[in-house]
């Protein structure tokens, strides 16, 4: 059974609401006490365990694969949404909110020249949006890619493996 941390928020794994999806909280420090300080909790440290639905996240930084059914975060996601907050505590929303859809250069998003301009048309910006959701499902599927060859590899061992077993007992004429 998981809760969302969030204050007030009744999400709950066992209700199984459709499109609602939990998610841990960062590894990363900074990134976490943002986190924290967006949900208004100063003196509460989250557990390996503790959790935030998407209902408290923008639609822009949940994605899905194509391959999977779970739904994933971008990794700028920043929680936001807070209905059940008191609104003196509720996150002030900035005017430069346009500049926060793409990720911040770093070694898990796509290429610089990807960030966007401040003169885009809206657009060039669901374009540009699009063709880091396509980046985001190749890296997933060059990812799976990887995997499956190293565990074909595995197999191929284990069948080279048992032919030899194979060909000893039958010298040994254990098996016919």
């Amino acid at each position: 059974m998981v809760n969302c941390s969030a204050f007030g928020c009744k999400s709950r794994s066992e209700k199984k609401e459709a499109g609602i999806s939990f998610h841990s909280f960062p590894k990363d420090v900074e990134k976490c006490k943002t986190w924290l300080d967006n949900m208004k909790l100063d003196k509460w440290e989250p557990t390996k365990f503790s959790r935030i639905c998407s209902k408290h996240f923008e639609e822009r930084y949940l994605y899905q694969s194509e391959s999977e059914s779970r739904i994933r975060l971008l990794n700028e996601a920043i929680p936001t949404i807070f209905p059940e907050l008191p609104k003196h505590l509720q996150p002030k929303q900035t005017v430069k909110r346009a500049r926060s859809i793409f990720p911040e250069p770093g070694p898990s998003t796509v290429q610089p020249e990807m960030q966007p301009q401040t003169t885009e048309s809206p657009q060039k910006t669901k374009l540009r949006m699009k063709l880091l959701e396509v980046a985001l499902r190749s890296k997933e599927k060059t990812r799976k890619i990887r995997v499956l060859t190293q565990s074909l590899k595995r197999y191929k061992k284990k069948v080279v493996s048992l032919k030899n077993i194979i060909q000893d007992l039958k010298r040994k004429k254990i098996v016919a």
